[in-house]
């Protein structure tokens, strides 16, 4: 299980896609609707209520499938 900071980094990546981002959203059951900017700003108030040391539920339990 990732730690706070990977889950940052996954959070606020760029190449993290909309798709993606509304995936983790639903993960921890928050909404999913809204830009990308809007659910990052979601994710990260998620997040910041955990200490650094603190495992959070992966965000991307599977990753994207090459094409």
């Amino acid at each position: 299980m990732p730690f706070r900071p990977e889950a940052d980094t996954y959070a606020n990546d760029p190449n993290t896609t909309l798709e993606q981002l509304r995936l983790a959203c639903e993960i921890l059951a928050l909404d999913q609707s809204g830009t990308a900017e809007e659910l990052r700003a979601r994710l990260n108030e998620y997040l910041s209520q955990f200490e650094a040391g603190t495992e959070i539920v992966c965000l991307n339990p599977e990753p994207p499938k090459s094409r």
